[in-house]
């Protein structure tokens, strides 16, 4: 698969992605560094460039912190990764959340 290495974003009509690249080595890559992406789908940005100014360290430290734990793992089962959902949690926050789902802890 083919990857831009200068491309951090996409803007479309109704949505935008922001996104960052790293490889990293499993053992089901024979050897062979595989290319990971992680990214964030956001609403209509008015400033994606200072979105994107703001967003993509926050990914690279989130591929940091994914590769630091699941390097020279086997990554062929998504289902291994769900606990990490929680330091996704803890890197996005708030920000991860809708309006709904910050509500619903606000109120008993």
């Amino acid at each position: 698969m083919a990857f831009a290495h200068s491309l951090e974003y996409i803007e479309g009509k109704k949505k935008s992605l922001i996104f960052t690249q790293d490889k990293i080595l499993s053992t089901d890559g024979e050897g062979v560094p595989e290319l990971i992406i992680s990214y964030i789908i956001m609403g209509k940005v008015k400033h994606i460039d200072k979105e994107r100014e703001r967003i993509v360290p926050e990914l690279k430290k989130l591929l940091l912190l994914f590769k630091e734990k699941y390097k020279n793992k086997n990554l062929a089962h998504v289902s291994e990764f769900q606990e990490f959902k929680q330091e996704i949690d803890n890197l996005f926050g708030e920000e991860g959340k809708t309006v709904d789902q910050r509500l619903k802890g606000s109120f008993f």
